[in-house]
């Protein structure tokens, strides 16, 4: 079973030994299917076992690994399936297993934001089964982590209005064309670990909506005053200016993190004779 128009395509990587459950992994992508708003099919199956098709539109998937492992594809050729993808990534250890997925059409009405919703759904879905470890994504060549993938999938999907329209997942769970494929950024992780950090900086270009200024969670906020207390011990004039800074615009403990080191280091350089001048801090 294929499809003649767009087929959207990505791709699981394994890196250790996994058995795979065929029969299961075609339920898990029927719910997927269905989890998009594709109605369920009436043809019921697909002469093509690998193939999940529901009304509007079709999930084909294959498993490069050894037959006794739950692998589809013939053993003369996924050794040198997984060869050439190593070839491609060689930066990465040799993947041990492989699963490719094509989302395509059934029925021509079906637009390209659909099928791309289908397979986002799809990867998820199979990601959170089969605890693959990369993700290559339809149309680029870099990876992610499926971790990384996951979080911004469900970011995208709480983020996007709601389409229940049968057949038509839309701009819903289109998240495919917005996924950043470089090394995960430092400043964004910590906007996520500290959104009161992340609201500030974005004050800096345009003011935050009270939506964005979401509170720290109460265990972070005493564990930057715990850091904040160690600093005053240390080198009381420091850790009042600390305490002053985060009390005016919030609390910030990579900020107290980096004062407490800085501040100890210089006082064990001011202890040893080094820095002499250092002794003014306490």
């Amino acid at each position: 079973m294929s499809g003649d128009g767009v087929i959207h395509h990505a791709v699981l990587i394994f890196s250790g030994d996994r058995a795979f459950d065929r029969a299961a992994m075609r339920d898990d992508i029927a719910a997927a299917q269905r989890a998009t708003g594709e109605p369920a099919t009436a043809a019921g199956i697909s002469d093509d076992p690998q193939a999940v098709p529901g009304a509007t539109v079709c999930t084909r998937f294959d498993i490069f690994a050894p037959p006794e492992r739950g692998g589809t594809v013939p053993p003369e050729e996924f050794g040198p399936g997984l060869e050439v993808f190593a070839e491609a990534y060689p930066d990465i250890a040799p993947p041990a297993a492989l699963v490719s997925l094509q989302v395509f059409a059934i029925d021509p009405g079906v637009d390209e934001a659909t099928l791309s919703a289908v397979l986002a759904q799809v990867v998820d879905t199979l990601i959170a089964r089969t605890e693959a470890d990369l993700v290559r994504l339809p149309g680029h060549a870099g990876l992610m982590t499926s971790a990384r993938f996951r979080s911004e999938f469900h970011l995208a999907r709480s983020d996007a209005p709601a389409d229940t329209t049968p057949g038509h997942a839309g701009d819903a769970i289109d998240i495919f064309p917005d996924i950043d494929l470089v090394a995960p950024e430092l400043d964004r992780a910590w906007d996520r670990a500290s959104p009161r950090s992340g609201a500030r900086r974005r004050t800096q270009s345009a003011p935050a909506s009270d939506a964005d200024d979401v509170a720290m969670p109460i265990e972070a906020r005493l564990a930057t005053w715990t850091v904040n207390a160690s600093v005053a011990i240390l080198a009381p004039p420091v850790g009042a200016s600390l305490a002053v800074y985060n009390l005016m615009r919030g609390e910030d403990f990579r900020l107290s993190a980096h004062a407490l080191a800085l501040t100890g280091t210089f006082l064990a350089l001011g202890a040893s004779g080094m820095m002499p001048s250092l002794s003014g801090l306490v």
